[in-house]
């Protein structure tokens, strides 16, 4: 684990896009922050909502795609 600040601005903003940002920031808030359930709620909603575009992306290649020709 890097820390995203000591990194350029844009990469800063690009990093916001994985889910490994999002994983770590919501450990960090857990184990640092004491972070309530309540308070995680948006990270676990953008790690669900990553996930699942992910998946639907997944389930479509898989089903339009040549995978195993």
């Amino acid at each position: 684990w890097f820390p995203t600040s000591f990194m350029p601005e844009f990469i800063q903003h690009l990093s916001k896009l994985t889910i490994v940002y999002w994983a770590i920031e919501g450990f960090i808030q857990v184990l640092w922050a004491n972070c309530t359930t309540r308070e995680l709620l948006p990270i676990l909603g953008i790690l669900f909502g990553i996930a699942a575009v992910v998946n639907a992306f997944s389930v479509w290649r898989f089903n339009h795609g040549h995978i195993f020709d």
